[in-house]
């Protein structure tokens, strides 16, 4: 999971560095820019809303905990945090030939009638739960994006000269007939 965090933290950094690009494009008027800015920060911004969406579904935590019991790890995360024990049950840990650890139980008090009795493989877990600051982040972003698409029209009803396809690209420049 602290990789999925790690994903997100840094798609957000990534999008906040676009932002602050924004003010030397549009205190020296550079059309150009603004136009390839704009199209990298639209797809900066779809990039981070689409994993937002991804990162927020829920899904059946049975192959992390089988990996986790495979390779006889703990599983006491998903015990405390889930209500759980063992793969299956508590019944795992007697097979194993081993006890029931105190993750097991209410609040750790190892009294037969704490125990919980679901397995952790029943359970389903949300990576990341999607937060107000994501959403209050994302809305800001695109009204960025709006203003600056305004502005862009702006600069082409002010006498900012319009650019042709031929001015961004050198290759594309047609030679004139002599």
């Amino acid at each position: 999971m602290a990789d999925y965090m790690i994903v997100t933290i840094g798609v957000q950094c990534l999008t906040f560095l676009l932002l602050i690009v924004t003010i030397p494009l549009v205190v020296f008027r550079l059309a150009r820019g603004i136009r390839i800015y704009v199209t990298i920060l639209f797809l900066t911004i779809w990039l981070e809303l689409m994993l937002s969406l991804v990162l927020t579904q829920e899904y059946q935590a049975i192959g992390d905990v089988t990996r986790m019991w495979k390779y006889k790890n703990s599983l006491t995360f998903f015990e405390v945090k889930y209500k759980c024990c063992g793969v299956l049950g508590p019944g795992d840990y007697v097979v194993m030939g081993g006890s029931t650890p105190n993750s097991c139980y209410k609040d750790s008090s190892g009294k037969s009638e704490d125990l919980y009795t679901t397995g952790c493989s029943t359970i389903s877990v949300q990576p990341i739960k999607l937060t107000v600051t994501v959403v209050v982040s994302l809305i800001c972003k695109i009204i960025m994006l709006i203003a600056l698409v305004i502005y862009m029209i702006f600069l082409n009803r002010t006498g900012t000269p319009m650019r042709r396809w031929t001015w961004l690209h050198p290759a594309v420049r047609r030679e004139s007939p002599s």
